[in-house]
């Protein structure tokens, strides 16, 4: 009697830990300022050479993305004008948008189409060297995808994220695009609120 109620212990303790792990609601941690990522860069905009250390003084979002993304870029450059409109002190908010895409996109491309989803929005691109420098820094993936069959010839994969930048040029926040509007929101007025 004394190893059935043992081993019936065992087995509640093994189910708790396993619900733990795959089905307990977990809370999503945004923050980046203690990871390896971030840092300064320069990149060619239309208005000519950026740095990411010309908007200190503002909170800065990155995109990564390109100019012909059929949907994950849109849809993200969407939701971001869409949710900055909701945030109190969004007019020291600089978005930025990175295209990858250094083979066709140039500096006035990526601008344009980065102003197509809001007039503030910056668009910016650089050399094959440039662009993998900054993808390192704040660990984005891209992948060119070679589409034979297609007349724009290829497409890229890429990681969907937003950095938030603090005003003094630190990231501070990574989150999906897909996420909740509202908790892009929460931590976007966070990082506004702390500087």
């Amino acid at each position: 009697m004394k190893i059935f109620f043992i081993l019936l212990t065992f087995i509640i303790l093994g189910f708790g830990i396993v619900y733990k792990m795959n089905y307990a609601p977990t809370e999503n941690n945004y923050d980046i300022l203690q990871a390896n990522y971030g840092g300064d860069f320069t990149l060619d905009s239309k208005a000519g050479k950026i740095s990411l250390s010309d908007f200190k003084g503002k909170v800065t979002i990155l995109y990564f993305g390109f100019a012909t993304c059929p949907d994950v870029c849109p849809m993200s450059l969407s939701y971001l004008s869409k949710a900055l409109k909701k945030v109190e002190g969004s007019e020291d908010v600089q978005v930025i948008f990175i295209s990858v895409d250094y083979k066709r996109d140039t500096p006035s491309k990526a601008d344009n189409y980065a102003k197509f989803f809001n007039k503030q929005f910056i668009g910016a691109t650089g050399t094959k060297e440039e662009i993998d420098q900054v993808v390192s820094q704040y660990n984005v993936y891209y992948k060119f995808i070679e589409m034979p069959d297609s007349a724009i010839e290829y497409t890229v994969d890429h990681t969907s994220r937003f950095f938030i930048i603090n005003r003094d040029g630190k990231a501070r926040k990574m989150i999906r695009s897909d996420e909740d509007q509202e908790i892009f929101i929460k931590e976007l007025t966070a990082v506004i609120k702390n500087n």
